[in-house]
């Protein structure tokens, strides 16, 4: 990832369905089975740090795809509180609704639903 934005890939070039890197590094790829995850945690990135990344390339933190859906939603829903408040701090839209109504808030498990509103508060 680092080498393409390194050599001027677009960090907003979005797939068919609107995704792009910034939503997949939030969490918006396909679940991993956990034998999945035993074997490839220690090759993968920490997922704050490959945000970080993709938004200092240029990314668009409040894009959204054919659903609606933006990397604060991912991340809400996968229950990554990291990526949340990373993704909070850098100006990801806590109000933004997808395509069914619902916030990042009303798609996340009640722990990372808890972050985000503490966080809303601070505003």
């Amino acid at each position: 990832m680092r080498m393409s934005l390194d050599t001027g890939a677009n960090a907003n070039l979005a797939i068919k369905n609107g995704g792009t890197p910034l939503m997949l590094a939030a969490g918006g790829g396909p679940p991993r089975s956990q034998e999945d995850e035993v074997v490839d945690k220690a090759a993968r990135a920490d997922p704050v740090e490959v945000v970080k990344m993709i938004l200092d390339a240029g990314a668009d933190v409040n894009a959204a795809n054919d659903q609606e859906n933006t990397a604060l939603h991912f991340a809400a829903l996968r229950g990554n509180d990291k990526v949340v408040q990373y993704l909070i701090s850098r100006g990801a839209k806590i109000d933004a609704k997808n395509k069914q109504g619902k916030t990042p808030a009303e798609v996340a498990p009640k722990r990372t639903a808890d972050v985000i509103a503490k966080l809303a508060k601070k505003d």
